[in-house]
């Protein structure tokens, strides 16, 4: 007699898409970290090098370049430490995302919209650009993943205080990770508030204020001792909707909006206003299914935006909502997983949209590993190679000064600089103009003019042009006096 066949176990999609999502994901992060310092990296470097001490990170450097925890991984590992090594911590804090999410998908039990969600976060080309960069991105977004499992724990009536302590631990470390953190910790914390007295407890709950008392200090003191009085280092002045459909439209797979890509700028609108529509209808829908975590949602992803409309800042840059992308991106996977089961149809557009956001980052990251973060030392490097080994000096000038004078100086702090650089101050009216020219642009990939002259008739020619990925760097044209060839 014949012995019955062993069932053959079912491969279940959900965990494959997940674990696909992990072993993608990590593969774009760890590619992701290689090249030289862009600006605000470098900036941050130098913001370090004169402190004496980590207290002094937060008493004498008040910028907000200087993102504390990461500024101490910089002092302690010096201007001339690899770029990799520099950016080490974010990648760990990046890895260390997926990690905390796919756990937090599992343990609620989420399903499909979870998988989705881990998919489109594992292989988001903001969340990848952003979180491996030598800042504080990448440790804000772990913590807020974690804080809002915790979160989710905590709602109920009886979540014990080793939860509470674990939620104050995290919470206090992402204060001190970057401010995007705080506005993410506001609506968390009034949420956790709100459920615990819905659960029965009242206002000397040993719990809640367990998990709140640390941060709220914590947040407290920065405030006082160091956001109050704070310099801003400045960035690129555009209407706040631009930007913002600009972040929507990156986020999933689509262009900004920029004069120079007039169809680009049209889908990256189109894109941004769909995203809103769909997320607004399944918040909707969240909202009877599930009132109290869809208005926890809904609130991380709003208040960011809020505090903008309130504060209104000179300028905002799309990173600013990074921690909102993350949850935007649970949404719009609800919603993907609701069309999913309308039918085969429904099935087949809903794999098609993941498809078509994947392949839309997919190409964005490929971009930044092509053109990388920054060329400035590699251009400034070519220049001193043409200038030849005998001269001396090599005079440089450019649009943007800050910026240029900022590299610059790390370069000197490196020791990269090979040969004497002088930075000539508004060379377009310069007496003596410099020897070449750095122009930059924020919009990506324009075609530079192949000559150029300044305003004492010095004329120039394109020497070399940088390209830049999105959301980082800015595209460079290098020009030569004519006279210098």
């Amino acid at each position: 007699m014949l012995a019955s066949a062993e069932p053959t176990p079912k491969i279940d999609a959900k965990i494959l898409l997940m674990a696909l999502a992990a072993l993608i994901g990590c593969i774009l992060r760890v590619l992701a970290v290689h090249g030289e310092l862009w600006l605000d990296e470098a900036w941050s470097v130098l913001l370090v090098q004169d402190v004496g001490s980590p207290l002094a990170l937060a008493t004498e450097v008040r910028h907000d370049n200087n993102h504390l925890l990461n500024s101490l991984w910089l002092w302690l590992v010096g201007p001339r430490a690899l770029p990799e090594w520099q950016r080490f911590p974010s990648l760990a804090f990046s890895l260390l995302a997926l990690a905390l999410l796919r756990r937090l998908v599992r343990r609620e039990h989420l399903g499909w919209a979870g998988a989705i969600w881990a998919f489109l976060v594992a292989l988001s080309y903001p969340l990848i650009v952003v979180g491996t960069e030598a800042r504080g991105y990448s440790l804000a977004i772990a913590a807020a993943i974690a804080i809002f499992a915790l979160a989710l724990r905590l709602r109920k009536a009886d979540a014990g205080r080793g939860a509470a302590r674990i939620f104050a631990i995290v919470s206090t470390v992402g204060a001190f990770s970057h401010a995007v953190f705080i506005l993410f910790f506001l609506p968390v914390g009034a949420w956790i508030v709100l459920e615990r007295r819905r659960s029965g407890h009242g206002w000397r709950d040993p719990v809640m204020w367990a998990a709140l008392t640390a941060p709220i200090g914590a947040i407290s003191a920065l405030g006082l001792f160091f956001y109050r009085g704070l310099a801003i280092g400045g960035g690129p002045q555009a209407p706040y909707v631009q930007v913002l459909l600009s972040a929507l439209s990156l986020g999933f797979g689509g262009e900004e909006l920029s004069a120079f890509d007039p169809q680009g700028a049209a889908a990256a609108a189109g894109i941004g206003t769909l995203v809103v529509a769909i997320a607004s209808f399944e918040a909707f829908l969240w909202l009877r299914e599930d009132r109290a975590v869809a208005s926890l949602v809904i609130s991380i992803i709003l208040v960011p935006l809020a505090a903008v409309m309130v504060l209104r800042p000179d300028f905002i840059l799309g990173r600013y909502f990074i921690i909102s992308l993350v949850f935007l991106y649970l949404v719009a996977a609800r919603w993907m997983a609701r069309l999913a089961r309308q039918g085969i149809f429904g099935a087949c557009l809903a794999a098609l949209l993941v498809a078509g956001i994947a392949a839309g980052n997919l190409r964005h990251c490929g971009e930044l590993f092509s053109f990388q973060r920054s060329h400035f030392e590699e251009a400034v490097a070519a220049i001193i190679s043409e200038s030849g080994p005998r001269r001396e000096t090599v005079t440089i000038g450019g649009g943007h000064e800050n910026r240029n004078e900022i590299r610059l100086a790390h370069m000197r702090l490196r020791g990269a600089l090979g040969s004497p650089i002088v930075f000539v101050s508004n060379q377009a009216a310069a007496a003596a103009p410099p020897d070449f020219v750095i122009e930059e642009s924020l919009d990506r990939n324009p075609t530079p003019p192949p000559s150029s002259m300044t305003a004492f008739g010095a004329r120039y020619s394109l020497k070399a042009a940088y390209p830049a990925p999105f959301m980082s760097g800015a595209a460079l044209s290098v020009y030569q006096r004519d006279d210098r060839r």
